[in-house]
């Protein structure tokens, strides 16, 4: 990482190399980990992946679309997101003492409020170890401080009755060259980004 950093810093020097580096990074988009922190570079910036990264991918998206359409305005405005801090831990004691599944949820009141989800990762994950790795969100003052292994913040697609009608017409928004994909077209899992991103390639002409 030291050598490929020297190598940057030397190439900034020639202001040829910067510049036809700039524009190749329009089209270069990969993401890198360092210790135990995830970067994304997108459109020629850095981003760390946590806090602001999805609200930072947002504002890059806007900037391509110098000219949106008026359905690409009524349906991409339709989602809103909802912040959730989730920690990875090893304090089992937000999850059921007997009832345990992969995901678990707690509603601390009948009133409207954020649901307290834990994912009891050595399930999902089958990791074989005998302590219990958890991944929670929104309870914060619920973990205990030493058994936190990650801090990371995430915004998430609220599921609105009006954002579930934008949803059905994503598919008219793709052209020949304009094709959009994530985990929004479905409701928010992997798989859901996975099989947006099949059909997005399919409107531009690409065949699995």
């Amino acid at each position: 990482m030291r050598q490929s950093d020297a190598k940057c810093r030397s190439a900034a020097k020639d202001e040829r190399v910067k510049e036809r580096s700039s524009t190749a990074g329009k089209w270069i988009a990969f993401e890198t980990t360092v210790g135990h922190t995830r970067f994304c570079y997108l459109q020629n910036k850095w981003f760390k992946i946590g806090e602001n990264y999805v609200g930072q991918i947002r504002d890059q998206v806007a900037t391509l679309l110098t000219r949106p359409t008026a359905a690409e305005k009524a349906v991409l405005g339709a989602f809103e997101y909802s912040r959730n801090e989730t920690w990875l831990h090893t304090d089992s004691s937000v999850l059921p003492p007997k009832a345990r599944a992969s995901w678990n949820y707690l509603k601390t009141s009948c009133a409207d409020g954020p649901l307290l989800v834990s994912y009891d990762m050595n399930r999902l994950m089958r990791l074989e170890t005998s302590a219990d790795h958890v991944v929670t969100l929104n309870a914060t003052d619920r973990i205990a401080p030493g058994s936190v292994l990650a801090k990371m913040t995430y915004s998430h697609p609220i599921y609105t009755p009006r954002a579930l009608a934008a949803q059905k017409r994503l598919p008219e928004l793709n052209s020949h060259r304009v094709a959009y994909a994530g985990a929004y077209h479905g409701w928010g899992f992997h798989e859901d980004g996975c099989a947006a991103g099949v059909r997005a390639a399919e409107a531009l002409g690409v065949t699995w």
